[in-house]
């Protein structure tokens, strides 16, 4: 009997290493040349860190890539990217992918010297609300983690919001939350100090990879 038991783990480990390894060779063919074989991003091309988000995150946005809740205005380039590369993707492929990418290591952006200091810090709680006080996420709300993400990312999709190349979808309910939230913010004097504040911001350990959810 405990042979019998001890075959069935090894099988179970083995079917376990066989699919992590299939959905390592996924993210290889399809991501990996954008966001890097770590997920670290790469800002050249515009691609953002992804390795350690929320499954829940990443399935709902490669979801709305490939149904046109997202990437879908002509001016977005790097979201008609993503919005390409998705048609191909299968439910099952997508979910795959983000299963992986989930229980990667995220890797933390570089901060700035600048910390955003006092006003930083103030103009931050409006946001810290829905995304946290250290800006872990909050995935009740499904707002995502924005600690350890690159400011130029971060400050390329406030832009997006605010001129209404993403979240006008009637569908993209949080992305509408968004879009309404950026009409108030001002891009010379708030959104720098914001974007510090948050950079230096420690990404927290969590222990379902939850906390980047929107």
């Amino acid at each position: 009997m405990k042979g019998h038991y001890l075959k069935y783990l090894s099988l179970l480990c083995l079917l376990g290493v066989n699919l992590a390894q299939a959905d390592s060779s996924l993210y290889s063919q399809q991501c990996a040349a954008c966001h890097g074989q770590n997920g670290a991003g790469n800002k050249a091309i515009k691609a953002p860190a992804i390795a350690g988000l929320s499954e829940d995150y990443l399935v709902r946005q490669l979801s709305n890539f490939k149904s046109g809740l997202r990437g879908n205005a002509p001016q977005d380039t790097s979201g008609n990217m993503m919005a390409d590369i998705t048609k191909s993707l299968s439910k099952a492929q997508i979910e795959k992918v983000s299963q992986y990418l989930a229980t990667q290591p995220f890797v933390s952006a570089p901060p700035p010297t600048n910390t955003g200091g006092f006003m930083g810090r103030g103009l931050y709680r409006n946001c810290g609300s829905c995304h946290g006080a250290q800006a872990q996420g909050e995935p009740e709300l499904h707002a995502p983690r924005l600690a350890g993400q690159h400011g130029w990312y971060l400050l390329a999709q406030l832009q997006k919001f605010k001129a209404g190349l993403r979240g006008l979808h009637a569908k993209d309910k949080f992305g509408q939350q968004m879009h309404m939230v950026s009409q108030g913010l001002d891009f010379e004097t708030q959104v720098p100090s914001i974007l510090a504040f948050i950079a230096h911001r420690k990404v927290l350990p969590s222990h379902d990879n939850s906390a980047s959810r929107h």
